[in-house]
């Protein structure tokens, strides 16, 4: 999954939340192109930046993932990820 497109990430995040007992998704669009973005497509660390980002939403009183809490959960997780690298 390394490198994955967009849309395989979104279906991973989905299939995640489905198995979580999810009805919807709280990431909005650019939520989730964030994720692709910062995570390099890796399962561990797309996993744990979603955790952080959820986290996050849940601290802040709001359903919705947005762009600026993964924003926030990269900074929180110290992630140096630029777009097309390997995570280590």
């Amino acid at each position: 999954m390394f490198g994955a497109p967009l849309g395989e990430i979104d279906a991973y995040i989905g299939y995640r939340l489905r198995m979580a007992g999810a009805a919807q998704s709280p990431f909005t669009p650019a939520a989730l192109r964030a994720v692709a973005a910062a995570s390099g497509g890796g399962p561990r660390v797309v996993n744990t930046l979603c955790f952080t980002a959820l986290t996050l939403a849940f601290g802040a009183g709001t359903a919705r993932v947005t762009e600026a809490l993964i924003d926030e959960a990269v900074a929180d997780l110290s992630l140096d990820i630029s777009v097309g690298q390997t995570p280590v």
